[in-house]
């Protein structure tokens, strides 16, 4: 009876080993819900923050209209058709500065919004999937002669 007990736990250890092994994570990457760029940016978007790096420091910012960084703040609306308008703060030669809108057009290619305005100006909007954000890539140089990559990060009124 013993060594039938002895077989019997044996047997039912055996049995529940599995329930206590662990899974190995090989799914490193998020899963990400892809959308159609084209269609879902319709609608408006604005500024919401930025970010600088010069390699050695990063700095990020809230964007604001009437406060915070209110020069950098931009509001953009994508309709059908490919229209888009872009709202942002203008300064004239006096210093004096007041809100304009400008209309133009836009395209799609991939996760790249390209703005065009009626003028022939245009910059390039990169639309990020994994956040549904869009962002607007530049460099300037600092007083030193370094580049500063600098980010301006748009999202969905």
């Amino acid at each position: 009876m013993k060594s039938f007990l002895k077989l019997l736990t044996l047997f039912i250890l055996l049995l529940s080993a599995p329930l206590f092994c662990a899974c190995g994570d090989d799914d490193n990457e998020e899963s990400i819900e892809y959308v159609d760029v084209s269609t879902y940016i319709l609608g408006k978007w604005k500024t919401y923050k930025a970010t600088a790096n010069n390699g050695q420091q990063s700095m990020t910012q809230s964007i604001s209209k009437d406060g915070t960084l209110s020069e950098a703040y931009i509001e953009v609306e994508f309709k059908t058709g490919g229209i888009a308008s872009v709202s942002a703060w203008s300064v004239d030669n006096n210093g004096l500065s007041s809100w304009e809108t400008e209309q133009g057009t836009y395209t799609v290619d991939g996760n790249t919004v390209k703005i065009s305005s009626e003028d022939g100006g245009s910059f390039s909007l990169t639309f990020d999937q994994k956040s549904k954000e869009l962002y607007l890539r530049g460099y300037v140089t600092d007083e030193y002669g370094g580049n500063i990559s600098v980010f301006i990060y748009f999202k969905r009124q």
